[in-house]
């Protein structure tokens, strides 16, 4: 559960950030651009190197594995909303934009219902590297968590824990998933019959 509650809080911050910085970034403007090479340069500095740094700067505890967790998930989900976000859908785009009614919010209404399944798939896979930098740090410096027992087992040569413990990270994983896309199809499904067909 100290895994899950870092992992779900983790997953849920960088898909806000993601969501914010893919809505800004959407535009082919200059805040659009900066914000896209901004996100290109960041990535490619590996996260798990820094997290030792991370560790040394705020010390152990539950802000600092958010913190990598965070990171981890939100760079490639960020990527992926960006994609999304920039795709004009110009069969409906086009009408409101004649007709003068077109806005920013609706045309984010628009994109993210017309790849909600897209979306859907992103922030389920995402649960994954959120799971994988939790881990990550705990088994860098933490006191409690999966990744804290992995590496008390590892000094005491214990693999049948090790095994119990990757057997749960699988379990906890797949739980989740399929929970993120449940919600995910029910979303769906509810916004369909409530807007129509019609993201208005």
């Amino acid at each position: 559960m100290n895994t899950l509650s870092v992992t779900v809080l983790g997953q849920c911050i960088s898909t806000v950030m993601a969501f914010t910085a893919g809505i800004a970034g959407r535009k082919s403007s200059w805040i659009g651009s900066f914000i896209k090479v901004t996100a290109y340069n960041i990535q490619a500095y590996p996260i798990v190197a820094l997290a030792p740094i991370i560790f040394i700067l705020l010390g152990d505890g539950f802000i600092p594995r958010l913190l990598i967790a965070s990171m981890i998930c939100y760079f490639p989900l960020l990527l992926s909303v960006l994609g999304i976000m920039a795709t004009p859908v110009k069969d409906i785009e086009h009408f409101y934009i004649v007709t003068g009614r077109m806005r920013w919010q609706l045309e984010v209404k628009i994109r993210a219902f017309e790849n909600l399944s897209k979306l859907t798939t992103v922030i389920s896979g995402s649960a994954t590297l959120a799971m994988a930098g939790t881990i990550v740090a705990e088994f860098i410096a933490a006191d409690a968590g999966i990744g804290y027992g992995i590496r008390i087992a590892l000094y005491q040569s214990d693999l049948a824990r090790i095994l119990v413990a990757l057997f749960m990270i699988g379990i906890i994983i797949s739980i989740y998933q399929g929970i993120l896309e449940t919600m995910g199809e029910q979303i769906k499904s509810k916004w369909s019959i409530s807007k129509g067909g019609d993201v208005l």
